[in-house]
């Protein structure tokens, strides 16, 4: 129990003060009680050690989800709300026990000027706020939104509140007043700008240049390979020296979303030239930036601004020694500087790569009780039950729910073969789904080579109930999202022939809303292959060929630091034999 909390009632205290309350109905009294019980035993926390105090609760609940506890929504809703009631009854109004501030004149014509409205809440707990710090409503502005989440972040008003969230709801709120009420005096506050969009744009000098280059790696789609005579006299009669540029004529073309990261790692080296450098940023070109020069400034820059170092920053050192070998002037000195400047960044700050992640390693950990691993594989079943049941007792198609069902086939997809975000959202129904030739027969979910990061095609059997599943979903619930009947993606968009961009955003959320797991798109590669590997230790060669890796990959050593993982449930497995005969010996004594 920390010294911040020490001033504030216990949730023994509270549940003394339920008990004796006589106000309270017998079976409301006997509800708030069990109630209290309950969320004690959810935290594993006796009540003595609860403080009434909203950053004690947000840190202990901020974990809970009903989908872990193994109880229903509902369930959770109404012994939390219990919770936070008995808390304000036996506290006062505020949870820090503070009188309130009579509002001033001006802030109540404020909020009457949106009464009626859902801004009328939110605006009042801004007057709330500015009452305590007197602020007037004409001296709203960034500053106040600030002292707000502040306030918050010290749980000066909500018990189990969001700061962040909640500080957002609020000057969306006030924001909307300005633009909506038509005699709202107040000017609109605008929102901070997010720390990833710190970019400058790109000056016209450099915009032209990148629209060249971009040209350029259109045109080697086009002609992808030199003619035999240039091949022959490059590496046969002219000998190349190893610091020479790199030839460019025989490099693979880029992909779109290849050439947006690697403008997006222009952008933040253009940026980095404009705040270290500004005189030199009037100078700049495409291959001053793409160049170790950039590299440099741009790690120099992003640690000034205070981001954890990360791979991503690696990335776009790499990326930008990518684009410099495609405009011809990558030399081997240049090579070498990159090589230090990357393994320096390395040695400083001990970033590793090729290993996963330390958000990965969260994230995989929460999978170690084969029971959430059990519902989080059987979720799709137990979610396509609960739609059917209500469609087939009558009940609307709505979107809410065809969107589920579509994150549900998503899931049991990613299941079944991992594929990466992009091919996931572009599954063609005429191209990569292969429909079984007997009514109840398996189907094939197939990619050919061209489609696929590692150019090499990927396949994968969709069992009977899988496919069941899916012929539901085309049947009844992808017409309701799809309107334009020419639309063959699985994921279609609403009225044109596009894939559904958003489904990589819908799938975590929906996961986390339901079952309470943090996933990304992408991680069910690693789930998959760390499930592959916990049934069959060394089977390095099949987690290769299941994420359609070459042979001899760096797939081998990105999953070789499992092995002590898989080393020690062994060792512990042997060590259990002889704690089972210890107590068959004990057993035996008595």
């Amino acid at each position: 129990m920390t010294e911040m909390f020490r001033d504030y009632p216990t949730l023994a205290d509270i549940y003394r003060t339920a008990e004796q309350d006589e106000t309270l109905a017998p079976d409301v009294r006997r509800r708030v009680l069990s109630d209290i019980r309950t969320f004690c035993r959810w935290v594993d926390v006796p009540m003595e050690a609860v403080r009434c105090h909203g950053g004690w609760f947000r840190n202990a609940t901020k974990t809970l989800h009903h989908a872990r506890l193994g109880v229903t929504r509902g369930r959770f809703n109404n012994v939390m709300s219990t919770v936070r009631w008995a808390v304000r009854r036996g506290c006062g109004r505020a949870e820090h026990g503070v009188e309130p501030t009579a509002i001033p004149e001006r802030w109540k014509a404020a909020i009457a000027m949106v009464d009626g409205t859902w801004m009328k809440g939110r605006v009042a707990q801004l007057a709330r706020f500015c009452a305590d710090a007197a602020i007037d409503p004409n001296d709203v502005d960034a500053s106040t939104f600030e002292a707000l989440a502040a306030a918050k972040a010290r749980c000066d008003r909500r018990v189990s509140a969001d700061p962040e969230t909640a500080v957002k709801k609020i000057r969306d709120a006030w924001n909307r007043a300005a633009a909506a009420v038509p005699a709202w005096p107040y000017p609109p506050v605008a929102k901070p700008i997010p720390a990833r969009r710190v970019c400058v744009p790109l000056s016209p000098t450099i915009a032209a240049e990148w629209a060249r280059f971009e040209k350029e790696e259109m045109n080697r789609r086009k002609c992808r390979r030199s003619s035999r005579d240039k091949l022959r006299s490059r590496y046969l009669l002219d000998q190349p020296s190893p610091s020479a540029p790199k030839a460019v004529d025989d490099l693979q073309p880029l992909r779109a979303s290849t050439l947006n990261k690697l403008k997006e790692a222009v952008q933040q080296a253009f940026t980095a030239l404009t705040k270290v450098d500004p005189c030199d940023a009037e100078h700049v070109s495409l291959p001053a930036i793409a160049s170790p020069y950039g590299a440099d400034i741009l790690l120099e820059w992003l640690a000034s601004r205070g981001i954890a170092p990360s791979e991503r920053q690696i990335t776009f050192c790499k990326s930008l020694k990518s684009i410099r070998r495609r405009l011809g002037l990558l030399t081997g000195a240049d090579e070498e500087e990159f090589s230090e400047i990357i393994a320096d960044f390395k040695e400083a700050t001990g970033v590793q790569t090729g290993c996963m992640t330390a958000a990965n390693r969260r994230r995989l950990a929460q999978f170690n009780d084969k029971h959430v691993l059990q519902s989080f594989i059987l979720w799709p079943y137990r979610q396509f039950e609960d739609l059917e049941r209500a469609r087939r007792a009558g009940r609307p198609v709505t979107e809410a729910k065809a969107r589920l069902a579509e994150v549900a086939v998503a899931h049991l997809i990613l299941c079944t073969l991992p594929v990466r975000s992009q091919n996931l959202k572009t599954i063609d129904l005429k191209r990569h789904i292969i429909m079984p030739v007997k009514r109840n027969g398996p189907g094939v979910l197939y990619f050919e080579g061209h489609e696929v990061k590692n150019k090499r095609s990927i396949m994968a059997e969709l069992s009977p109930e899988k496919m069941a599943l899916l012929k539901i979903f085309l049947r009844h619930y992808r017409p309701v999202l799809v309107k334009d009947k020419g639309n063959s993606f699985l994921f279609g968009g609403r009225t044109n022939t596009a894939p559904l961009v958003s489904l990589s955003r819908r799938l975590p959320r929906t996961i986390r809303r339901l079952l309470g797991l943090e996933v990304t798109t992408h991680f069910y590669r690693h789930l998959m292959s760390t499930i592959l590997l916990r049934s069959n230790p060394g089977g390095h060669r099949t987690v290769q060929g299941l994420l359609g890796h070459r042979h001899g990959s760096e797939s081998t050593e990105y999953y070789a630091e499992f092995e002590v993982e898989y080393a020690a449930q062994e060792l512990q497995n042997a060590l259990s034999d002889f704690d089972q005969a210890d107590d068959v010996k004990r057993r035996r004594r008595r």
